[in-house]
């Protein structure tokens, strides 16, 4: 994984040997708000720069001693990681990541701590139906080192899509049935989501801003928008991602009000 340069300078500042054993991208910053978060972990502590998408990112530093809560969901293509330490609380959603990775920092955690009790909090919770990953026994289908496909304009167009319907964090059967409209091919689903989990959100839309040409930018917006509108409305982690989206695809003010506008009035049954 790629780390800003930035990042790799302060880390070392701090007397921190990089690259240290565990080192996460993450979409979600500490306040619940879309962004961006690495996360730097060695065998004594953590360090976080986290920050809302076009901000400064934060340094916080931790000491595994300090987090009381750990507890992980896989809620495919995201893990969700869940840490209080005093009045503080973090929430951090990885959208890259390398899930050994992830187990290897749940040891060091209950390493460090020594309370057998707080073990089950530090397992990798699981959907119904999926097979449990941190006990030990074998890891899910889903999350093994598949090869990652090669960028086409439809794998960019799955994986973008799936960006949108899990960018809060879950996923609703209105937004799976109107991907299911767009993308009706189960080899092209699975290849949008491996690509998406080895990109990351923000990453991918960077990656699809020089590949995709003017018209396939626009076309993928609106096809964005309208799985977002599933619900006839833009929760604050979807309108945030839009705006991200057009600014890397340089889509203006008026523009995108155009497209919003149309899709907003198209789904707004409620006039019949």
């Amino acid at each position: 994984m790629d780390v800003p340069s930035d990042i790799v300078t302060d880390y070392e500042g701090g007397n921190k040997k990089f690259p240290p054993p565990i080192a996460i991208r993450a979409l979600s910053d500490l306040h619940y708000k879309l962004g961006e978060t690495y996360f730097l972990a060695d065998q004594e502590s953590v360090v976080m720069y986290a920050a809302s998408l076009g901000e400064e990112k934060e340094r916080i530093e931790l000491d595994y001693k300090v987090i009381s809560k750990l507890a992980a969901r896989n809620a495919s293509p995201y893990i969700f990681l869940h840490m209080s330490t005093g009045a503080e609380r973090y929430k951090i959603k990885f959208a890259q990541y390398d899930l050994h990775k992830v187990k290897e920092f749940v040891e060091l955690w209950k390493e460090n701590t020594g309370a057998e009790e707080a073990s089950p909090s530090a397992e990798l919770k699981v959907d119904t139906g999926s097979t449990l990953i941190f006990d030990g026994r074998d890891i899910d289908r889903q999350f093994q080192s598949d090869l990652i496909p090669s960028l086409s304009t439809m794998v960019g167009l799955s994986a973008a899509l799936h960006a949108m319907i899990y960018i809060d964090g879950e996923a609703v059967s209105e937004e799976l049935k109107q991907f299911q409209l767009i993308v009706n091919d189960a080899e092209l689903d699975g290849q949008g989501l491996t690509y998406l989990r080895e990109k990351g959100a923000i990453q991918l839309i960077d990656e699809l801003a020089t590949f995709y040409n003017a018209d396939q930018k626009r076309c993928l917006l609106a096809n964005m928008i309208e799985i977002a509108l599933v619900d006839r409305s833009l929760k604050p982690e979807e309108e945030k991602f839009i705006q991200y989206i057009c600014t890397a695809f340089e889509i203006g003010q008026a523009e995108f009000d155009s497209i919003y506008g149309i899709l907003l009035m198209k789904n707004n049954l409620s006039v019949f």
